[in-house]
């Protein structure tokens, strides 16, 4: 991977991924160090891609991760944790988790 990106988004795709760890290891390397942001969003929030994964795990393999479950990929890799929400906008509950890529 190349370390070129100011940014990387999963957007209302994380959870679709079976391999999430990988997920999060390619997103941080393709991070430019020092300044790439990595984001994981979700527009319907954890509680509607909950359902999703409890109707059809074979689709939907995992769960958005918590605070403390994203503190954890954030610990594990050269990151900095800088969001994390889980808020209602309207009569929606919206994710947003984020983190900057250290310097080298």
């Amino acid at each position: 991977h190349q370390s070129n990106y100011d940014a990387v988004v999963s957007n209302a795709c994380f959870a679709n991924f079976y391999d999430t760890e990988g997920l999060v290891d390619a997103m941080t390397m393709a991070l430019r160090p020092g300044t790439g942001s990595l984001f994981i969003t979700h527009p319907l929030g954890a509680s509607f891609v909950q359902k999703l994964h409890d109707e059809n795990s074979m689709t939907v393999p995992h769960t958005l991760p918590s605070r403390e479950r994203f503190e954890d990929l954030v610990d594990r890799r050269p990151l900095d944790l800088v969001d994390f929400q889980e808020e209602i906008v309207g009569s929606t509950k919206v994710y947003f988790a984020s983190a900057k890529r250290k310097g080298l």
